[in-house]
């Protein structure tokens, strides 16, 4: 009797002991089972990548997203990660800041208490990046009456769909390339707006000048003959004298040797290298005694500028420094003479003063190509005058004095 209680004590516990190992069976818990959706909506910087939380793990999900990375083909929690919600089912999560045309790989994960779930890995590549457009825009002289051409050059990787200029006047324009302005003279504001699907972008430039360019021209006594050209209320000669002899007829002295210019009291000229193969280039190189004296390099009806007519012009330009690049030729290396060698900088011509690099002459000739220097008819002192010179490295207008000794290019004005 007392063996047959022992034995039924042993399978009560035996059964006991059973259930309570299938209890803590029951109650284990495993990281999430879950699965990547395709990746949809992909655009140069971002993408939609969701996950399937088919299983929770028994435990409750604490978070789940999307792992993502552009280097590592197997991310992880450790990379890039955007969460959404904590629950099981479908989701989606929007990533966000991608680069364009790059390849990223993605992970839909979970956590619960029992650990990190993954789901299989996708890979996806964005699009080119849309990029909007960029306004810049040149505007130079025509040849006709009252020119401004202005023409975009477009460096964005879409093109745009529409241009829009803005002429400062209420004047505009959708057309393309090239516009171009006959309008009154005067100083214009020009905005090229370009608009394309990813936005807009705007340039404005100021002090564009309008001139009226005649058939203007004038002959010297030589028989030379100049184009010339109005800006504001002065007309000026487009290129730089060449004349021999002064206006009586009286022969303007040809020096070549340095010695004796040194030391001159009277008026003389040069070519450029001593070589009248340059006349019609750059035209002749005068001291200032030639510039002072009474018989008068000028044709009839024109005379030197002094340097209060030289500062009218530079203020009808715009200002006393930042002109110099309106009143250059853009004739630049590697084109034939004349021209100013690179950069040129600033070039535009928009005033079509067409300003020349003749140089300088004193113990030699100099800055040919590289610098225009211009004689006004303004003493400073017994042995100086005032000059302007234009550079062929700065926009800018230098306005000095040197000594009347040296040779300079001559720019005659209409009285």
């Amino acid at each position: 009797m007392e063996s047959k209680l022992i034995t039924l004590c042993l399978i009560i516990m035996n059964i006991l002991i059973t259930n309570g190992c299938n209890k803590d069976e029951e109650k284990k818990e495993t990281s999430p089972i879950l699965e990547t959706q395709t990746p949809t909506s992909i655009t140069s910087n971002s993408a939609v990548v969701g996950g399937f939380v088919s299983s929770d793990g028994g435990a409750t999900i604490t978070e789940r997203g999307v792992c993502y990375s552009s280097i590592n083909p197997n991310p992880t929690v450790r990379d890039f990660v955007i969460s959404e919600g904590n629950e099981t089912g479908n989701y989606q999560c929007t990533l966000p800041d991608l680069d364009s045309e790059t390849t990223y790989y993605a992970k839909a994960y979970a956590l619960n208490t029992a650990g990190i779930g993954y789901g299989n890995t996708v890979s996806f590549t964005t699009e080119v990046a849309i990029i909007a457009p960029v306004a810049t825009f040149t505007a130079t002289p025509d040849s006709g009456a009252k020119p401004l051409s202005v023409s975009f050059n477009d460096q964005s990787t879409n093109n745009p769909t529409s241009w829009r200029w803005d002429f400062g006047d209420g004047g505009n324009s959708t057309q393309q390339n090239p516009v171009h302005i006959y309008d009154e003279d005067g100083t214009y504001t020009v905005k090229l707006t370009a608009t394309n699907n990813a936005g807009s972008d705007s340039e404005e430039k100021n002090s564009f000048i309008i001139v009226t360019i005649g058939p203007g021209t004038v002959t010297d006594i030589d028989g030379n003959i100049y184009q010339t050209l109005e800006i504001g209320n002065q007309e000026w000669m487009t290129e730089n004298l060449k004349v021999t002899h002064y206006s009586n007829g009286d022969t303007i002295p040809n020096v070549t040797n340095y010695n004796q210019w040194d030391t001159l009291t009277t008026g003389a000229y040069c070519w450029i290298n001593h070589d009248i193969s340059w006349k019609d280039i750059y035209g002749a190189l005068y001291n200032w005694n030639a510039v002072s004296d009474n018989r008068e390099l000028c044709p009839a009806g024109w005379h030197i500028p002094s340097d209060a007519e030289w500062t009218i012009l530079t203020d009808y330009l715009g200002g006393e420094y930042l002109i110099g690049g309106k009143m250059k030729s853009t004739r630049t290396a590697p084109d034939a003479h004349p021209r100013w060698d690179s950069p040129n900088s600033g070039a535009s011509n928009e005033s079509g003063f067409s300003g020349l690099p003749g140089g300088s002459f004193f113990n030699g000739v100099f800055d040919v190509g590289k610098r225009g220097y211009f004689w006004s008819s303004s003493e400073l002192m017994p042995d100086n005058a005032r000059y302007i010179k234009l550079e062929y490295g700065s926009e800018l207008r230098y306005r000095g004095y040197a000594i009347k000794r040296i040779g300079f290019s001559v720019r005659c004005l209409r009285d």
